[in-house]
């Protein structure tokens, strides 16, 4: 089936592209970048995971996903049905938990080099919380993602 030139659309601005991505449904696609983009847009997204670096990426960060290989029977399959056995599986606390000590990790290893690191990743450090955080989005209606910048919280009193 062949694309027309006025379906495919590419962008030159993040914010733009995030935007774009607001006006849809559920973002499903098979690279990294635009699954991630479909994440910080607060769309649940679905990645197909269709090479072994993909693979690796979507379960270090516990995003919801399909391998190529999970799609049987072509002739047989229902969208939604499948997108909401996906989504079932979705834990968006331990993703927000994973999503946390990714972050802290980034944060010592910056801060033992003197690097500063945006109040953003301070922020998923502390742990994804819509009261310390302002404004979410959500992903799969659990998971939320920085859209504010707050101030760095006090290293000391996370045990930072």
């Amino acid at each position: 089936m062949p694309i027309k030139h006025a379906q495919v659309r590419y962008f030159y601005d993040i914010q733009a592209w995030r935007r774009e991505l607001q006006t849809v449904d559920l973002v499903i696609g098979a690279r990294i970048h635009g699954s991630l983009m479909g994440i910080y847009a607060g769309r649940p997204t679905l990645t197909i995971a269709n090479d072994q670096r993909i693979l690796e990426m979507v379960e270090q960060m516990m995003l919801p996903y399909n391998t190529i290989y999970d799609f049987e029977n072509p002739s047989h399959f229902d969208l939604l049905e499948h997108v909401g056995k996906v989504g079932a599986k979705f834990d968006g606390e331990r993703f927000d938990r994973n999503r946390a000590r990714i972050a802290q990790a980034y944060v010592r290893m910056f801060d033992a080099i003197h690097v500063n690191v945006s109040a953003n990743v301070h922020n998923i450090a502390a742990g994804c919380n819509k009261y310390n955080l302002g404004q979410h989005s959500c992903l799969w209606g659990l998971a939320c993602t920085v859209e504010q910048p707050v101030k760095p919280h006090n290293k000391a009193q996370h045990g930072l």
